[in-house]
């Protein structure tokens, strides 16, 4: 296929993406400072509930950060191997955002008891 005839991303997806990739950026810097405060305070008030949470946080932020790479790889352009764009790719990631949310889920009820 000559590079000329290639699919190309509209410009109005290609905003939404880029400010989905924003917002996905924004929410994981709230929730990483979010998290290191909740377990500074639950660590300095012997709190373990508090700490589970900030452990909760960060799983929350692990699953972000699967999200901004599900993005950053929608958003690239299509090539020879994917003539039509790499949107698909971007649904494999729920599926492992819930695995670790579940892992993190054990866990935590392991620390709480």
């Amino acid at each position: 296929m000559p590079p000329d005839s290639r699919p190309r991303l509209l410009e109005g997806h290609r905003r939404k993406l880029t400010l989905a990739k924003r917002v996905t950026a924004i929410g994981m810097a709230v929730c990483a400072s979010l998290a290191s405060a909740k377990l500074l305070v639950g660590w300095m008030a012997h709190s373990t509930a508090v700490f589970a949470d900030g452990l909760e946080n960060i799983g929350d932020l692990f699953g972000s950060g699967l999200v901004l790479y599900a993005l950053y790889v929608a958003s690239k352009p299509p090539d020879k191997e994917h003539p039509y764009g790499h949107g698909r790719h971007s649904l494999l990631y729920p599926k492992g955002q819930d695995q670790a949310r579940g892992r993190l889920q054990a866990r935590k009820l392991w620390l709480l008891s």
